[in-house]
């Protein structure tokens, strides 16, 4: 989630039209986010940003103090896993190639 997370931005960069935005990143982020949370709809870069984000510190929570985390939060990362393998699975390129550009 951190290396889709970052593919979108690094923390340098805003969310402005200058950026380097990965596009393909940008669209498997905010269709799995929006596919497994009926409660988030983004209609800007900034708000797939901001989700995103959120993501990525819940995941950090969940490896530093997993005893913190409550199960729904649990539940709805491992809904957006699903959603992100889902849409790995329908990417015609092999996963590797698309490794390699976003790093």
């Amino acid at each position: 989630l951190e290396m889709i997370h970052n593919s979108l931005t690094s923390p340098e960069v805003s969310a402005s039209p200058q950026s380097l935005i990965d596009p393909t990143a940008a669209v498997a982020m905010n269709h799995a986010l929006e596919n497994s949370d009926p409660n988030i709809s983004m209609n800007t870069l900034d708000e797939l940003l901001e989700q995103s984000g959120r993501v990525v510190q819940l995941l950090k929570r969940v490896i530093t103090e997993p005893q913190k985390v409550e199960r729904n939060n649990l539940e709805r990362l491992r809904s957006l896993c699903l959603e992100l393998s889902n849409s790995a699975l329908a990417c015609e390129e092999p996963i590797e190639d698309i490794q390699s550009q976003i790093t």
